[in-house]
């Protein structure tokens, strides 16, 4: 499930969950997925090899506002890409804070100046950026709306370049032509917290042509912990190893988390036997134990 990223909303989506629980005979049906929701970013580009550029721009997100404005507070914020019900998540990570003036703080110290238009730049890179996503996800583009227009006091340029999901993901996505994507991805394999395909150098597909690290991602340490951990049989050990990995991948912030999506589903009202299950990507999963009852 490591390369999974989601293709337009075939569920419920959070702006409809009110009308289903009015509608009589349907039960809404909601629970957890593997799928974080985030701002990634392309750090293979020059723009964002700065880990200060992406730490600053988390600062200057609203994720609160996000969440319940747009989402209607019904995902789960995180600041993990481990699903909070996988055995190796980490519920000790900072929390996130909303400070513009900290992040304004922070491009000035790091030698980020305003230029033409008011777009910061820095020894020839200016702060320009565009952002892709499902053309159609109408909830992900209102977040690339809000980004857009959130992030521009700060001095940053972002356009919006949205694509059909065939497109999308496709070349431009594994190829990393990208620049950011508002995206839902799965960084775990099944149950297991291995992120190697996701975080690992060596899988970087632009480069080596295999894995799905499309964010082009490097760090030493988490390319060695990955490495030493799935050959372990100590589950205490690895649980060690990849709660420091999440420590590292929140301080690097590779991609900005915005919550873990909760699927949401309808169903009649007099379906028995119905049960969610973190680790397929459809709840028919267990078919034969449903049954119609008064």
């Amino acid at each position: 499930m490591s390369a999974i990223t989601e293709k337009a909303p075939s569920w419920i989506t959070a702006d409809h969950h009110a009308e289903v629980r009015r509608t009589r005979g349907l039960t809404l049906q909601v629970a957890p997925t593997p799928y974080l929701t985030s701002f990634m970013f392309n750090v293979g580009l020059p723009v964002f090899a700065e880990p200060v550029v992406r730490q600053a721009l988390y600062l200057a997100l609203d994720k609160e506002t996000i969440n319940r404005d747009i989402f209607y507070g019904v995902e789960t914020n995180t600041e993990s890409h481990l699903p909070q019900q996988n055995w190796a998540y980490h519920p000790n990570l900072p929390a996130h804070r909303y400070d513009m003036a900290a992040a304004q703080r922070m491009l000035d110290e790091a030698g980020w100046r305003r230029g033409a238009g008011g777009v910061r730049e820095k020894n020839g890179v200016r702060l320009a950026f565009s952002c892709s996503t499902v053309a159609g996800n109408h909830l992900r583009e209102q977040v690339q709306q809000f980004l857009q227009q959130a992030w521009q006091p700060l001095g940053v340029q972002m356009t919006i370049r949205n694509f059909p999901a065939a497109i999308m993901w496709g070349d431009y996505w594994r190829r990393s032509e990208w620049q950011t994507s508002v995206v839902g991805s799965v960084f775990v394999v099944g149950s297991d917290p291995d992120t190697g395909p996701r975080f690992g150098s060596w899988a970087i597909p632009a480069r080596t042509g295999v894995g799905a690290n499309v964010g082009q991602y490097t760090n030493p340490e988490v390319d060695a912990l990955l490495r030493a951990s799935v050959s372990l049989i100590d589950q205490e050990q690895r649980k060690v190893n990849y709660r420091r990995v999440q420590e590292i991948v929140r301080a690097d912030l590779p991609m900005l988390p915005l919550h873990q999506q909760n699927l949401a589903e309808g169903t009649k009202a007099n379906l028995h036997g119905y049960r969610a299950n973190l680790n397929y990507r459809s709840n028919a999963w267990n078919m034969r134990e449903w049954y119609w009852a008064p």
